[in-house]
């Protein structure tokens, strides 16, 4: 079973490399089909972006018209989503334990950011996002190719951990 702190321990180097990180993920191009793909099978136009990180993706997502709240634990990613989307609102929750009216969303897009919770929470997460969906809708998540569950240290950010 892995450390209770492993959530937070990742939460604390996004902190770090938030504007290392934004510099490398903000181009959506790699990612556009599978967008265009989720937004082409929503059945309304309200979405959840879980673990929006620096907002790349809630960007695209209002950019095509659709409310869009995003929602990350990094505050310094949800300053730079802030700045780069301000037409969107952005709020400091936990995917495990999100804060929600039952069935408020279309779509639940979850693009990474699902990689970080310990398998003894992906369940209980799993059905938050269910909760938050409405009837028909959809959700996406994409997680990291591999067996197991460990930290990843990365040298391009400062050599700091990230739970997978």
């Amino acid at each position: 079973m892995p450390n209770p702190d492993v959530v937070t321990e990742t939460v604390k180097t996004y902190e770090i490399i938030a504007k290392d990180y934004y510099k490398t993920h903000s181009n959506i191009s790699e990612i556009k089909h599978i967008i265009d793909l989720f937004i082409r099978n929503l059945n309304g136009k309200v979405i959840l972006d879980i673990g929006c990180g620096s907002g790349r993706d809630t960007k695209y997502f209002s950019e095509q018209s659709f409310d869009v709240t995003g929602i990350d634990l990094s505050s310094n990613l949800l300053e730079i989503a802030s700045e780069n989307v301000p037409s969107v609102k952005f709020i400091n929750m936990d995917m495990r334990t999100l804060n929600f009216p039952k069935k408020k969303f279309d779509g639940v897009w979850c693009c990474g950011s699902f990689s970080h919770i310990p398998k003894i929470d992906s369940k209980k997460t799993l059905l938050g996002f269910n909760k938050a969906l409405k009837s028909g809708g959809i959700i996406f998540f994409s997680v990291k190719e591999g067996t197991g569950e460990r930290f990843i240290e990365k040298e391009q950010y400062h050599k700091k951990r990230r739970f997978f």
